[in-house]
């Protein structure tokens, strides 16, 4: 991997993720979706490292989603997008990010549904956190993510190769055959789940983040605990709290899984609260069944795509 790749998986992760949040946010808490036994929902990659999924909203749409397992509880969605929709904004709140508290508003129930499925029912909340980084050129806009309460309703299967998510019923789907079982580690009022992986022979457990780009995004104290190796500064993001400073760092060895993985880039960011993220960087580096209600995730053949960053393992 190159100093100009690190560099762009550095900003593609910590400036791009981040840059979801640069609007006013609705975050949706869904109930049951009504659906098939399972449904196969066509997927895109974008140019940022991010699993993108189209919605509609009240009928209205498409719109363009990132899918995020580490969506705290909640799906979002903007003001924009909110306004489309004919959201009304109600009472107000206060909500918590790796990076400080947010105002949130309530927005009543309103119909949420995806491609090949049917709609359902969903309560909006609207939340603010500003990051200031515009939007990609020649990217869609986002209009949201697509966060945990579809991970704790269904087994989520991607599909790199094929460019498809499913969804099945977790009474009904079984395990496929040649799949290597990695634990989901659940705190006690956590909604995002821990995989445990070795970083340089250390061992950790980071929160399962399909919307994070890197291998892995880590808080300031990990250079030192992994004994990390740095290769440039990517920059400095102005957030609604505060600023970051991201940096590219580079693991020898990354063992998760049954596997290993040598040279493996990862971000460190200043500010970055908690014990880091597990992103598409190593995630994506194979076909993925992904089972909260089972508290399991599983792993089928090699993927190559764009947003496996950690490349081959090396056993």
């Amino acid at each position: 991997m190159t100093a100009g790749q690190l560099a762009k998986i550095s900003k593609n992760d910590v400036v791009t993720v981040l840059r979801i949040f640069s609007l006013v946010w609705l975050c949706i808490v869904a109930k049951p979706i009504v659906a098939q036994e399972s449904v196969g929902i066509p997927i895109e990659l974008d140019a940022d490292g991010h699993v993108l999924v189209s919605a509609y909203v009240n009928g209205k749409g498409p719109f363009t989603f990132v899918l995020d397992s580490g969506g705290g509880g909640s799906h979002m969605i903007s003001a924009s997008v909110a306004a489309q929709a004919e959201v009304s904004l109600g009472k107000p709140s206060t909500g918590q990010t790796g990076s400080g508290s947010i105002q949130m508003w309530d927005g009543g129930e309103q119909k949420l549904s995806f491609v090949n499925s049917m709609g359902q029912q969903a309560q909006f909340f609207i939340e603010q956190y500003t990051f200031g980084e515009p939007p990609v050129a020649g990217q869609p806009e986002l209009a949201g993510t697509i966060g945990t309460p579809l991970f704790d309703q269904f087994v989520v299967e991607l599909d790199f190769a094929n460019l498809q998510m499913v969804l099945h019923d977790p009474k009904s789907w079984t395990r496929p055959a040649q799949t290597f079982e990695v634990k989901l580690h659940f705190g006690w009022f956590s909604k995002v789940p821990r995989v445990a992986l070795n970083i340089n022979g250390r061992k950790t457990k980071l929160l399962l983040d399909t919307g994070a780009f890197a291998a892995a995004v880590l808080p300031p104290k990990a250079s030192a605990k992994f004994g990390l190796a740095a290769t440039t500064i990517s920059g400095r993001i102005t957030t609604g709290a505060e600023n970051l400073t991201t940096r590219n760092m580079v693991a020898d060895t990354v063992d998760w899984a049954g596997r290993s993985f040598a040279g493996v880039p990862l971000v460190v960011a200043e500010g970055f609260s908690g014990d880091g993220v597990l992103g598409m960087g190593l995630l994506a580096c194979h076909h993925l069944w992904i089972s909260y209600p089972k508290k399991k995730m599983y792993l089928g053949e090699e993927s190559t795509n764009a947003l496996c960053t950690a490349g081959k393992p090396v056993d």
